[in-house]
This record gives C-alpha cells, sequence and structure tokens, in this order.
C-alpha cells in the first residue's frame, strides 16, 4: 500500500497547474526558462492515529521569474496560497489531507538574475482505516 505522497503531489501539481498563469514542473531541468514553478524538496513524518496511517508532509514549492519587479512573483505566490491554504485534497487513496501554506519568502538568485520564491506547504494526510 502507498503511503501517499506521490498521489499528493499529483494532486497539488494538478491544482496549481489550473490555477497559476506559468507552467509547474516536477524537477525541473536547470536550463529551463523562466517563469515557472517547480515542485522541490519534501519530508515527512509519520502521524498515524487510531487505525490510521497518516503523515504530516511537507513540499517546497519554488517560483521562479525574472529578476527586476516583483509583481510576476508575487502574484504566483499568492495564487499558491489561494489553491492550496486551508484546504481539504481529494488524494487518491487518502481518507482525508488538509493542506496549509506555512510560509514564504522571495529573494534574488543567481546573481541577481532571479527573483526565487520559496512556498512551504504542509499537508497532514491519512490513508484508509485499516481492519
Amino acid at each position: 500500500m502507498s503511503d501517499g505522497s506521490w498521489q499528493l503531489q499529483q494532486t497539488v501539481v494538478g491544482l496549481l497547474d489550473g490555477a497559476l498563469n506559468v507552467p509547474v514542473l516536477a524537477n525541473a531541468p536547470q536550463d529551463t526558462h523562466v517563469p515557472y514553478v517547480d515542485i522541490g524538496e519534501s519530508d515527512a513524518l509519520a502521524d498515524d492515529a487510531q487505525c490510521v496511517a497518516g503523515l504530516i508532509e511537507t513540499l517546497t514549492l519554488h517560483v521562479w521569474t525574472a529578476f527586476g519587479s516583483q509583481k510576476q512573483a508575487k502574484l504566483e505566490i499568492s495564487l499558491i496560497r489561494q489553491t492550496l491554504h486551508g484546504r481539504k485534497l481529494n488524494v487518491s487513496g487518502r481518507s482525508f489531507a488538509l493542506a496549509v501554506v506555512t510560509g514564504s519568502r522571495l529573494f534574488p538568485d543567481g546573481e541577481n538574475e532571479f527573483l526565487h520564491g520559496v512556498v512551504t506547504l504542509r499537508v497532514n494526510h491519512y490513508g484508509p482505516e485499516e481492519g
């Protein structure tokens, strides 16, 4: 049985792909042209509850835009928050999943070539009840 991590990522990508003005990628090649959002690092902690296996999973979303005006980067960060924060997600094979955007930051990167936004998403998700 899957722990739901891959299914969670697919759900997040699907929601963001329909809500953002830029491509949403996972493990974008280094030469990808900006702007885009990259699904980056993730980590998970066990959060089992009575007869249900669960995870507290943190996904790091990277927003990449051209250096200059912060408008586009902040717009995409805002759209990520609007799309995911406080939302119950429908994740295949999971009985419950709740997403919370816990923080974001924006800074110049690549010798002031890019603006790099980092959005931290925490999702508590639980599998089906076990016998």
